[in-house]
């Protein structure tokens, strides 16, 4: 397709400073001790973005062959919208400029000396450069903002975007909303205190690793009277079953981190492994609702009451976002999200649906059954030195 296509990699800061602390030479020489995928326990660039003319396409997929056959994610388009298109278009080039182009067009005369000597030259000046991608991706959600108060809307779509260590918009953006929740539980009990409405918080992550501080604030929401559930993949459907060699070991490792979950999470928060036979769960976002966007009956009340039945309201926020909530993609990757917040009727009810087909292949679990995927002393002692990276 010759000037048509453009191509990049981008390094994430946290190996390019690597690279320029111990030398280019021995860095690309320590590449051996950290073959694919163990190298991506340092960083990765996780953005799933995808932007055709006006329309735009945001997911936590990764486009490679299995995900058209029998991967479950989420997928969610914009249509018709050249502000949004613009600004995804725009942020994806911004991060682009800042990795190493790949020479398409001329791709056999392009040599790899060549190519290293553009990588040394970028990890030598990655802090200014990270500094001035944050710039360039603040600017355009600040005209990104000023497009969107042109008209009168009944939905709202604001991005965020996170690089450990430059920037921290998607956990500000999603602590803001569960802050928002609590305030809301804390006036519905004051005006009925007796059965004050449930909010509903439905967190989907295909690798359940969340950090303590989010623990610790789902678990207040469910103190609040909040309905919680987590959705995370059942052991026979995680990304990395039956996988042999070092990926071999990850499935008992994440089940080792659940089984610590489950042992902080409060007594009402639910509990859900997705399983479809043959198929991976690899879906990602949040979900809430806010009591009175859709009232259920007095009856419905009481068989929602014990959290297996959907309660009957309409999903107000969303987040689609290519996070799993989980130590890296607070900490460690580069990621990409919007929270959308709606008052029109029917998208509310098609979040609602959404959200129901992730239950409904789901089982509601109070513990974690290790037949399936044995732990043992070594998934233990991995998992307490891990956590960070996984």
């Amino acid at each position: 397709f010759g000037s048509r296509v453009q191509a990049a990699f981008f390094v994430m800061p946290q190996l390019q400073l690597f690279r320029s602390h111990i030398g280019f030479r021995k860095a690309e020489g320590l590449r051996l001790l950290l073959p694919s995928p163990v190298d991506e326990t340092v960083a990765v660039m996780h953005v799933k973005t995808l932007v055709f003319d006006d329309d735009v396409l945001l997911t936590g997929a990764n486009m490679s062959d299995e995900y058209f056959t029998s991967r479950q994610d989420r997928y969610v388009t914009f249509s018709q919208n050249t502000d949004f298109a613009d600004y995804c278009a725009a942020m994806v080039n911004a991060i682009a400029s800042h990795g190493d182009e790949i020479a398409l067009s001329d791709a056999q005369s392009a040599g790899a000396e060549d190519w290293k000597l553009a990588a040394k030259r970028r990890a030598e000046g990655v802090g200014a450069a990270m500094k001035e991608l944050v710039a360039d991706i603040r600017l355009l959600q600040e005209s990104c903002s000023e497009a969107a108060v042109r008209a009168p809307v009944d939905t709202w779509v604001i991005p965020s975007v996170t690089l450990p260590g430059y920037l921290e918009q998607n956990e500000t953006v999603l602590f803001a909303m569960l802050r928002h929740v609590e305030a809301s539980q804390r006036a519905q009990h004051k005006m009925d205190s007796s059965r004050p409405a449930r909010a509903r918080v439905t967190m989907a992550s295909a690798y359940m690793n969340l950090p303590n501080a989010l623990v610790e604030r789902l678990n207040d929401l469910s103190e609040r009277g909040a309905q919680v559930e987590l959705i995370t993949a059942d052991e026979q459907s995680h990304g990395f079953s039956g996988a042999t060699g070092v990926k071999g070991i990850i499935p008992g490792l994440y089940e080792k981190l659940l089984e610590n979950l489950v042992k902080l999470l409060h007594a009402d928060v639910r509990l859900r492994r997705w399983r479809v036979e043959d198929w991976v769960f690899h879906g990602k976002g949040l979900w809430i609702s806010f009591p009175g966007t859709n009232p259920a009956s007095e009856k419905e009340r009481r068989t929602s009451s014990n959290h297996e039945a959907p309660l009957d309201e309409g999903v107000n926020v969303s987040i689609v976002t290519s996070s799993n909530f989980g130590f890296r993609s607070f900490y460690r990757d580069l990621e990409a999200q919007v929270l959308v917040l709606t008052e029109n009727a029917e998208l509310q009810e098609r979040l609602s649906q959404e959200v129901a087909r992730l239950v409904g292949n789901s089982n509601s679990r109070t513990k974690v059954d290790t037949r399936t995927t044995p732990t043992t002393i070594v998934h233990t002692i991995l998992a307490s030195i891990l956590q960070r990276v996984l």
